[in-house]
């Protein structure tokens, strides 16, 4: 179900509901369609609301990305 404001779509919720664009771990994911990552914290980390939730267990990665970012 999209959500509708005055007969126009939202483009960035209608994105954010389509865990087929999801990217790196989250979007490999086989928990992507109960969980689907921290879309926060994806965009906090890396301005990419669709990137990986480098907080979850299962993205070590993710982390050490974050790590090196912030190293300086």
């Amino acid at each position: 179900m999209i959500l509708k404001s005055s007969g126009k779509t939202n483009e960035f919720l209608e994105r954010m509901r389509n865990r087929d664009k999801l990217k790196g771990v989250c979007g490999d994911c086989d928990y992507r369609n109960i969980c689907g990552g921290c879309r926060a914290r994806a965009y906090g980390y890396f301005d990419d609301s669709m990137e990986s939730d480098p907080g979850c267990i299962i993205d070590k990665h993710g982390w050490e990305r974050v790590k090196e970012k912030y190293k300086k």
